[in-house]
C-alpha cells in the first residue's frame, strides 16, 4: 500500500484511499455512520471472499489488511480487491460507487511511474543534463522509494528522513543537502538530484541499497540506528568509488 492518501468525495463524504486504492475502512464507517466494522471482519461473507483474494494475489490472508497510524489517515485499510464486498456490507449504492472509484486509482497508480519519468526527462533536459545522467537520475528513483520505505518499517519519522539523507551524502559530497547546493550554486527549491553526474547518482543508489539491505539485516530500528548504518555504508562506497576523496564533479 502506498502512503500517499487521496480523498474523494461520496455524496458530500470525504472516502479517504490510498493512491493505489486500499480504502481506510475505519474512516469510512465513521463518517458513513455505520457500525460494526470488527464484526465485518470476522464474518464468514468477509473472511470466504478474502482467502480467494489472498489466493489469487499469492499472499497471507493477513496481508489484505493493514493498520495505519498517526496524526492524519489512521486506521484499518482494505486491499482494493475487497472495497466492493466492504461496500455492499454498507450499502449497494456504496458498492457501486467504489467499483467505478478503485479501478480508477489502480489504474492512475500503475501509470504514475512512466507519468513521473516523462516529466522528470523532460525537466532534466530543459537543464541541459547530460543523457547518462538523466538515465541514473530516474533508475535511482526506485531505490530512493525502497531505501524511504524501509526507514519508515524501522522506525524513522519526519526530520529523521533528512537524517538519513544527509548520512548519505555527507561521505560522498562533504556535507548534506545544504552543502551540495552551496557548492553548485544552487537555489534553495533545487532537487540537487537533477544536478549530480551519473557517478554521484550511481553512488547514492548504491549507498541506499545496500544501506536498505543492511539495516534490515541488522534489524536496526529508530532514527539514530538508521543513521548510523547509512553512514557507515555511504563511507564504505565513498572509499570504493572515489579512493577516499570526496566525490566533487
Amino acid at each position: 500500500m502506498k502512503n500517499r492518501l487521496k480523498t474523494l468525495d461520496y455524496n458530500g463524504t470525504g472516502i479517504v484511499f490510498s493512491a493505489d486504492g486500499w480504502i481506510n475502512a475505519t474512516a469510512t464507517v465513521q463518517a458513513l455512520g455505520k457500525e460494526g466494522l470488527d464484526n465485518f471482519l470476522r464474518s464468514a461473507a468477509y473472511l470466504e471472499y478474502a482467502a480467494v483474494v489472498a489466493q489469487a494475489n499469492s499472499v497471507d490472508l493477513t496481508e489484505l489488511k493493514t493498520a495505519r497510524r498517526g496524526r492524519y489517515g489512521s486506521g484499518t485499510f482494505l486491499h482494493p480487491e475487497l472495497a466492493v464486498l466492504f461496500g455492499r456490507w454498507i450499502s449497494p449504492a456504496f458498492a457501486y460507487w467504489l467499483d467505478k472509484q478503485v479501478p480508477a486509482l489502480i489504474e492512475k497508480a500503475r501509470n504514475a511511474p512512466a507519468v513521473a519519468e516523462q516529466a522528470r526527462t523532460r525537466k532534466l533536459q530543459r537543464l541541459g543534463r547530460p543523457a547518462e545522467a538523466i538515465a541514473a537520475r530516474n533508475e535511482g528513483v526506485s531505490s530512493r522509494r525502497a531505501f524511504t520505505d524501509q526507514l519508515a518499517r524501522r522506525g524513522v519519522k519526519q526530520d529523521g528522513f533528512g537524517e538519513c539523507t544527509r548520512a548519505v551524502y555527507t561521505p560522498l559530497f562533504g556535507g548534506g543537502t545544504d552543502t551540495i547546493k552551496k557548492n553548485y550554486g544552487l537555489p534553495d527549491g533545487a532537487n540537487v538530484r537533477d544536478y549530480m553526474s551519473a557517478v554521484q547518482l550511481v553512488s547514492v543508489s548504491l549507498v541506499e541499497i545496500l544501506s536498505t539491505e543492511r539495516i534490515e539485516k541488522q534489524r536496526d530500528y529508530g532514527t539514530n540506528a538508521c543513521v548510523e548504518t547509512c553512514n557507515k555504508v555511504a563511507k564504505e562506497v565513498a572509499n570504493l568509488v572515489s579512493s577516499n576523496r570526496r566525490l566533487s564533479s
